[in-house]
């Protein structure tokens, strides 16, 4: 009997690679996994693990439905690009995937899909909406802020040992590992009848940056700090490294919802709904920088 074929579109992101990674590792007997990208030479890695083929699959061409078709993938990931218009490119793949006959749709969302004041609340709530009523069964992966993004800090952590943030250093929120993230998402690909038309939202152990630079300086082996700066400040460096406005005041809308003690930003059920889906429990603040020492030293 064949393996069903699990499509992940966008496989050239972070969240894509984590879940090709995973899939590959502990679901190669499962389904066979194709890893669809629009530039197949950037997948080299995922190209060399087992059980997996790269396929080029645009989201931006207009023939997205004949590409899917072609890779006879019953089972589609959706990481849909950090755009602007991304809502009109996540409803243009779903219908593409409706038409080339996918069995079921995973995509990611974000864990203010509810509220439509916010910037990235607004953007993800018209693409849940529009997969519900689709008429396909569907999974959303519901995602904090990742760990990764602590990346930011490393050019002051080196500099001058220090994490500079306007985020109020003793409120917590709970964010995820995109290593993780990759283990949840392969973990309901390999298995999406047991996730049919539900919405999943996973995370981490609550910290706080005190927490982050506790354990920054003991892998460092010096003293990192927390220096508060102020809002104006944050959003001029963002934009100063190239980041699109938009982007940065949408993140900064979530660095203000953690000020806020807000229970979206720290969520611990999502520690429960990681464990019950992976049978595992998410890396905590320290493992993962921990497991990041080239990075940050």
């Amino acid at each position: 009997m064949s393996k069903p074929v699990v499509l992940i579109i966008g496989c050239s992101s972070i969240v894509g690679k984590a879940t090709v990674k995973c899939l590959s590792r502990k679901h190669s007997d499962q389904v066979a996994i194709k890893a669809g990208t629009s530039d197949p030479a950037k997948l080299n890695d995922c190209a060399r693990l087992g059980g997996v083929e790269v396929v080029e699959v645009n989201m931006l061409k207009e023939d997205l439905a004949d590409q899917i078709k072609s890779t006879g993938a019953e089972i589609v990931y959706s990481i849909t690009p950090g755009d602007e218009n991304r809502a009109d490119i996540a409803r243009k793949t779903f219908d593409a995937c409706k038409q080339a006959g996918v069995k079921h749709l995973v995509t990611v969302s974000v864990l203010t899909a509810d509220l439509r004041e916010t910037i990235f609340g607004r953007q993800f709530s018209a693409i849940e909406n529009y997969l519900k009523q689709l008429g396909v069964p569907y999974t959303i992966l519901r995602l904090p802020v990742l760990m990764e993004n602590n990346r930011a800090y490393t050019k002051t952590i080196r500099s001058d040992s220090a994490v500079h943030s306007p985020i109020n250093p003793h409120a917590f929120y709970t964010p995820i590992a995109v290593s993780d993230v990759g283990k949840v998402s392969a973990a309901i690909l390999a298995k999406p009848q047991l996730h049919v038309n539900k919405t999943v939202t996973v995370a981490a152990m609550p910290h706080n940056h005190y927490e982050l630079v506790h354990a920054l300086t003991e892998l460092l082996g010096r003293q990192i700090q927390v220096v508060r700066t102020s809002y104006s400040a944050a959003r001029e460096a963002f934009v100063h490294d190239g980041y699109p406005e938009w982007q940065v005041d949408g993140v900064l809308e979530l660095f203000k919802m953690i000020d806020d003690a807000s229970s979206v930003t720290c969520d611990t059920e999502g520690m429960v709904q990681f464990k019950a889906i992976t049978g595992s429990d998410p890396r905590t603040i320290y493992n993962w920088v921990h497991a990041m020492y080239d990075k940050f030293h």
